[in-house]
């Protein structure tokens, strides 16, 4: 999919596209990464069973919506989500993610709408995430956070 550099919608959700046998990372998000005219990525509701590459933060800096929920993602969300500077919808829901919300996410300047729910995200709400002003849909329920003061020691 690489080599389709002026790909600017690419929608293959609700299908039975699957990780490669005996990988972790969803490799097929690294070949993106050339097709630098991207502004819709949705792959949500596919049994993908794998992880984010934090290679995720070199995909186009033009995406606007990524959606990848209830998709079986597993693992930490990679800090690299912070670089896709133009999104407007990050839709990560209904997936197996653990860990922190990555504070990198308060880079995400044009966020409109931030989909968390139904994962296994636990510890705090990072507090920069007020600080997204053009943020108008928050949704991070059936989790295991908490906001306040925290101590990651």
């Amino acid at each position: 999919m690489g080599n389709l550099r002026e790909l600017h919608y690419l929608y293959l959700d609700i299908n039975q596209l699957t990780n490669e046998p005996n990988k972790s990372e969803l490799s097929f998000l690294n070949s993106l990464v050339e097709c630098r005219m991207l502004r819709y990525l949705d792959v949500g509701a596919n049994p993908l069973n794998g992880v984010l590459p934090d290679a995720i933060g070199n995909l186009s800096t033009l995406i606007e919506i990524f959606d990848i929920g209830d998709a079986h993602i597993n693992g930490l969300i990679p800090r690299g989500i912070g670089n896709l500077s133009a999104l407007t919808t990050l839709y990560l829901g209904n997936n197996n993610l653990m860990g922190s919300i990555p504070s990198e996410v308060s880079k995400l300047k044009q966020l409109q709408g931030l989909n968390l729910t139904h994962n296994k995200l636990d510890r705090h709400i990072p507090q920069e995430i007020c600080h997204l002003s053009n943020l108008v849909t928050l949704a991070l329920d059936d989790n295991e956070l908490f906001y306040g003061m925290y101590s990651d020691t």
